[in-house]
């Protein structure tokens, strides 16, 4: 799961020597600390807050979500490229792998270009793509990558390197679509945001996992029955959650979300697990998670903040 929203956001030299400042100062009060073998120094790093020791991460949206031999890649941020790295270094490759595309905003296709397995030949990667998407300015899923990958813009063409690599399927959104993918049901449902954006619904195994980025409430806190009819009874719900509520005031509009918002419509929904995402480029790890508790503490809900590398089996 991607850390940021709108761009990539990595930690820069400072920050990472402000974390290893904050943790030595942490660990200084173990006398063990100067004789400790590497596997207790090793505990005693594990030991300390995740924000000290760790970091959410810096790439933009991408989660992937896997229903036994199905594979399902909700958005294409730069996240996708760390995906296809981690596929390869595994030897994955998914008996289907389906794309749903929320929107088409750069910073949820971008790491589109930077896929691996878009380079690998059909006869390595013959799994069939099936990138199910809407339109946005009169533009389709197709359309737009094709832009982001033409010169002047990218080296590589499109459409000449998906002749020669991995079969794409393209599938048109609407509010209301629905498919079944074998065993596995999704919907898709429209949410508040500039332009065309979709949030979906995973049905599997008698389980739920919605996925909601990119929204803002409308001009009261009603729950609109489309993003109702994706979150209600969640197992799992992953959601824009990008500024505070004092934030939000001066950034109507913009298309995402505040804590009191998402703990609100996750009591009226009935959802048992949220995990927070597309956070603000500006924010801090420390303060990812204090958004995070934010909606917990509202909610009475667990709730945590997606990290790159956050792993949750829904059961």
């Amino acid at each position: 799961m991607g850390r940021p929203g709108s761009v990539p956001a990595p930690l820069v030299g400072n920050q990472v020597e402000a974390k290893i400042l904050a943790a030595l100062l942490q660990a200084r009060s173990h006398h063990e600390l100067l004789v400790a073998s590497p596997e207790r120094l090793r505990e005693l790093v594990r030991e300390l807050p995740f924000v000290m020791r760790s970091t959410f991460g810096g790439n933009t949206t991408c989660v992937e979500v896997r229903c036994n031999d199905r594979t399902f890649v909700l958005d294409m941020g730069t996240g996708l490229r760390e995906l296809g790295v981690s596929w390869c270094r595994q030897k994955i490759v998914p008996q289907q792998c389906v794309i749903l595309q929320s929107h088409l905003h750069g910073d949820h296709i971008d790491g589109f270009p930077f896929w691996k397995q878009f380079y690998i030949p059909r006869s390595t990667f013959a799994a069939p793509i099936q990138m199910c998407g809407g339109t946005q300015g009169g533009a389709s899923l197709q359309e737009a990558l094709q832009s982001v990958m033409s010169p002047p813009e990218f080296p590589v063409n499109f459409e000449t390197e998906r002749v020669r690599g991995m079969p794409i399927h393209f599938r048109p959104l609407f509010d209301g679509w629905a498919a079944d993918f074998g065993a596995v049901r999704v919907l898709a449902r429209g949410l508040h945001h500039p332009q065309d954006c979709y949030g979906f619904r995973i049905e599997f195994g008698g389980h739920v996992v919605a996925f909601t980025t990119d929204h803002e409430p409308y001009c009261s806190n009603d729950v609109p029955s489309g993003l109702r009819e994706l979150v209600s009874g969640a197992d799992l719900w992953i959601t824009d959650c990008q500024y505070s509520l004092e934030e939000y005031k001066s950034k109507m509009g913009w298309g995402h979300s505040f804590p009191e918002y998402i703990a609100h419509v996750a009591v009226v929904c009935g959802a048992r697990r949220i995990v927070t995402t597309h956070h603000d480029p500006e924010s801090s790890d420390e303060r990812i998670e204090r958004l995070a508790a934010d909606v917990r503490d509202v909610s009475i809900i667990p709730t945590c903040a997606a990290f790159e590398g956050l792993e949750i089996e829904v059961t």
